[in-house]
Parts: C-alpha cells; structure tokens; sequence
C-alpha cells in the first residue's frame, strides 16, 4: 500500500492518494496494476481532497529478441474537486512521457 500526499500543489489545494500495486509475469509479460484502496491507518483529512485511482497500470510484453517491448499504459482516475479542462487535456498528453523521462 503506497499514499501520495501533496499540501501545496499546481491546482490549488492539497491532495492524496492511498492506493495498492499489485505486479504478476505471464510467461514474457509483465503487468503492473494499481488502485485506490482504504485503510485505517490513512483516514480522509477534511482539508485535503482525496483522488481515487481506477483501473491503472502497464502491460509490458517483449516484441522481439532485440530487446523492442511494447508499452501499455492504462489510466483512469478521478482527481477530485475542481480541474480546469485545458489542464486535464495537458496533464493526458504529458503524463505518459513524464513516467519514462524520470
């Protein structure tokens, strides 16, 4: 279980995220889940917004013997309260190139 928290952040107002990874291999592929989750030990904070994360992760699965593999990444999450549009659209363009760079 991993939490993510964040006082001060570009929207405006602090967020969190609890959430649980899960990884498991099918013969050569490689998937890595994640999802939000509860726990007793994290409670919500009434002064930060909680996002909930569904349905998220990799699907990595070599294409060939050169060492190519293909990529998927699957993303859907709801960040909760109020996002402009214009920074929702930059945030889905970017965020996939963010992960690989760093």
């Amino acid at each position: 279980m991993h939490t993510t928290k964040a006082k001060h952040c570009f929207i405006g107002h602090g967020r969190d995220m609890l959430y649980f990874q899960y990884d498991r291999r099918e013969g050569d592929k490689q998937i890595l889940a994640h999802a939000s989750c509860s726990h007793p030990k994290c409670p919500l904070d009434p002064d930060i917004t909680r996002s909930t994360m569904f349905e998220t992760g990799f699907v990595i699965e070599p294409l060939s013997e050169t060492g190519i593999s293909s990529v998927v990444y699957i993303i859907k999450i709801e960040p909760g309260g109020t996002i402009p549009e214009a920074l929702l659209r930059w945030f889905k363009r970017k965020q996939p190139k963010i992960l690989f760079e760093n």
